[in-house]
């Protein structure tokens, strides 16, 4: 997944993002389906498109426990 915005708003999605590679958190996913899903630890990447404007590209896996 990619989420793009400000370098302040992808600070709190990034560090949303690193607390949850190993604790999970429910998401409803696309089919409408809400499930547990951790962030794959290594997944994580920011692209800094400009000083001010950050892409991160991250990985949901399910996860079947908290």
């Amino acid at each position: 997944m990619t989420s793009k915005g400000s370098l302040a708003d992808m600070q709190k999605v990034g560090d949303f993002l690193t607390s949850h590679c190993a604790s999970s958190f429910n998401w409803k996913n696309p089919w409408g389906e809400t499930k547990m899903y951790r962030v794959k630890a290594d997944s994580i990447t920011p692209n800094f498109v400009t000083g001010q404007y950050v892409e991160l590209s991250f990985t949901f896996e399910q996860a079947f426990a908290p």
